[in-house]
């Protein structure tokens, strides 16, 4: 519970982050900045969809391997 609540947390940073980019650009800038930033983030998020399951059944493997890579990507965060 513990471990899910810090993941969250740094996930909801994201959202923090799109305001923050477009308080720091010029409007005519603003597009291309949130674009660039949202566009990292989601392929985080698709980098770990992929990744996450074979950490979890070659590296761990058993029945908490996917325990045992949710933390290893809280450590990597």
């Amino acid at each position: 519970l513990v471990s899910r609540l810090v993941l969250s947390s740094i996930g909801a940073s994201f959202v923090v982050g799109i305001h923050m980019t477009a308080m720091w650009f010029k409007p005519k800038d603003i597009g291309f900045a949130e674009g660039f930033y949202a566009g990292w983030g989601n392929f985080g998020s698709a980098a770990a969809a992929i990744t996450l399951p074979t950490i979890a059944l070659h590296m761990y493997g058993g029945e908490d391997g996917w325990r045992w890579a949710i933390a290893q990507s809280a450590i990597v965060m």
